[in-house]
């Protein structure tokens, strides 16, 4: 299995940049592109965005949509990148003031691809 890490030219450029003007170390350029090839990416359509606990109390579930598909998922994701499954992780996330929990549908391959060949799913 390949795995491949994609980085935009104007990214690496301006990183070479600081490492030629010494703003950063060629051990921390390093670093970030470490960093940056560790992110995962994930097709998924933005349903909801929620503001607060409260905000979580008041809309859902009657503002999110119906399922589609059996196993379909809706992603809860802070500002940091991290999930929301329980409770205790609005009250964290109030505490941290890591709002907001911006909800998304994951997208399957199948959608993708009906989607690239223009048909609605």
């Amino acid at each position: 299995m390949v795995d491949h890490k994609v980085f935009k030219v104007a990214q690496i450029r301006d990183l070479l940049n600081q490492v030629n003007d010494e703003t950063i170390t060629f051990s921390r350029f390093v670093e970030i592109l470490n960093e940056q090839a560790n992110k995962v990416f994930v097709k998924a359509e933005l349903i909801l965005t929620l503001e607060s606990k409260n905000d979580w109390i008041n809309k859902v579930p009657r503002r999110l949509p119906d399922k589609n598909r059996h196993k379909e998922n809706f992603l809860w994701i802070d500002k940091n990148g991290c999930v929301f499954e329980l409770g205790e992780d609005f009250a964290a996330a109030e505490r941290m003031g890591t709002f907001p929990c911006k909800v998304y549908r994951t997208i399957t391959v199948s959608q993708f691809e009906n989607r690239k060949e223009g048909n609605n799913v």
